[in-house]
């Protein structure tokens, strides 16, 4: 069995008016296999970033009381709570929760995750963060109503999409 590599590789260039990306590192067989970490051009963890979570206000709601939120029914069967950055929010929003109302936008502090978040490829090969874990209230800067606009498209709050 071939040793793993003690320090990271960049997977690809991070998503653009960002400094960080996922690292990678060849596993045994050849296989590539994502690091538990985030790692900047220089090595150093990510740098405070805020992620969104869309999901339905009572599932929000439930998390609240509950003190955590450990996912939509997609993230659970997918092993891990999708996010979006404000570059992919919109199209997130336009793509997987089209014409759904009484949603809510989670913005949630990338730093606070620590080691469970994961840039991983998704949507056309972009880096997209997946939580491996629940998230703590402690992380969610701020959650707020996603309405639909007159023709159908979710209102985003000024200065949320990039």
């Amino acid at each position: 069995m071939k040793p793993e590599p003690s320090h990271p590789l960049p997977l690809t260039q991070p998503p653009q008016g960002y400094h960080c990306g996922v690292a990678r590192q060849a596993g045994a067989g050849g296989l590539d296999y994502f690091k538990n970490a985030l790692v900047c051009a220089s090595g150093s963890h990510i740098m405070s970033e805020t992620l969104y979570k869309i999901c339905p206000r009572d599932a929000w709601r439930q998390a609240v009381e509950a003190g955590a939120f450990a996912g939509a029914p997609v993230d659970m069967r997918d092993g891990y709570i999708h996010f979006s950055t404000s570059a992919q929010v919109t199209e997130t929003a336009a793509k997987h929760f089209a014409g759904q109302e009484d949603l809510m936008l989670v913005a949630v502090d990338a730093a606070a995750l620590g080691e469970a978040l994961r840039w991983e490829p998704s949507r056309g090969g972009a880096l997209f963060p997946h939580l491996y874990g629940p998230l703590a209230m402690t992380a969610v800067l701020s959650a707020e109503a996603l309405p639909l606009g007159p023709g159908g498209a979710h209102l985003f709050p000024q200065g949320i999409v990039s």
